[in-house]
């Protein structure tokens, strides 16, 4: 049985390494897979450090790349040592049973995400706290609106007012419902449901229909 030693790189791209965990030597190989090719400077990187690692980086296009994951780490048949993850979906494969704890030695992760965001580190662990993914990048977001319609409809223009008065969903929501009434429809302050989208699944605790048989 394998375990998968995940080192996630969270906002674009986890990685998350494949450890056979009844072997004590050294790996000469490692087999990676991405959805990307951002992930080769890394493998560049590993390997001025570690020039007798031979390395296969295999890229599989994003709308195969799930799919054939999940069989992989389901079968453990070719399953990769390290794997690419999209902020997006690495909740449905964080608990996954073939993947090794960070926590603690050798990896000792825990101190090491310390310094990180803590929606990475949510993120970054699983459900019972332990780190299984290293984040790579945390692209953070923010609201952005039109000055003029803010005034118009907010009374003001600064940055920090309109901050204030949006500190959560429910003011959000209900300063949107009153600008629409107000417009007669002509201006909504979201475009669309999915502009909350990311912002929800980064803080999401139960997975719910998210839970995938494998």
């Amino acid at each position: 049985m394998k375990k998968s030693a995940v080192v996630s790189f969270v906002g674009a791209l986890s990685l998350s390494i494949f450890v056979g965990c009844s072997n004590d030597d050294a790996q000469d190989e490692i087999t990676i897979w991405s959805f990307t090719d951002e992930g080769e400077y890394a493998v560049d990187a590993f390997l001025e450090e570690n020039p007798n690692v031979k390395v296969n980086f295999q890229y599989i296009p994003s709308s195969q790349y799930e799919t054939k994951l999940r069989s992989a780490l389901s079968t453990g048949i070719r399953a990769p040592d390290v794997f690419a993850l999209e902020a997006e979906y690495v909740r449905k494969f964080i608990d996954h049973p073939s993947l090794e704890s960070l926590t603690g030695a050798p990896y000792h992760a825990d101190e090491l995400v310390e310094d990180h965001y803590d929606y990475i580190q949510g993120i970054e662990k699983d459900s019972e706290g332990d780190v299984r993914t290293i984040a790579y990048q945390g692209t953070t977001g923010g609201f952005y609106f039109r000055r003029d319609l803010a005034e118009e409809y907010l009374g003001t223009d600064d940055p920090k007012e309109v901050s204030a008065m949006i500190e959560t969903w429910d003011d959000v929501f209900s300063i949107g419902e009153r600008i629409y009434e107000e417009s007669e429809g002509k201006v909504r302050a979201l475009p669309n449901w999915n502009s909350i989208g990311q912002v929800q699944d980064a803080i999401v605790e139960k997975l719910g229909w998210w839970i995938m048989s494998w």
